[in-house]
């Protein structure tokens, strides 16, 4: 019994430890946070994100909230909007999961 519940918390470490790969064709802003465009490893962490950037390796880090999507998402998708000629991030779809997260209130 010991061991079933160590390897479900090993299982959970691993799902929330988990990175989506995500590109920002435009500079962006998640919440009050500008992000560069780019390309990312998203890693959600409770409610934050942390976008690192795969090449300088600078972390940007975003409160947020997480959703549950009634279905799976086949793909990692970033959903912007444009508000007097900036993008903002509006929700994050994460591939494989039923998992959206968008910025937190402010």
């Amino acid at each position: 019994m010991l061991i079933t519940g160590a390897l479900c918390l090993a299982s959970v470490s691993f799902l929330s430890a988990k990175s989506f790969d995500v590109l920002l064709s435009e500079q962006s802003m998640m919440g009050k946070v500008t992000i560069p465009a780019g390309n990312y490893h998203l890693k959600v962490n409770g409610n934050t994100a942390q976008f690192v950037d795969a090449d300088s390796q600078k972390t940007y880090t975003a409160p947020i909230k997480e959703n549950e999507a009634p279905r799976k998402f086949d793909s990692t998708a970033v959903v912007v909007s444009h508000q007097n000629g900036t993008a903002k991030i509006d929700e994050i779809e994460l591939g494989g999961s039923t998992t959206q997260v968008e910025p937190a209130s402010e």
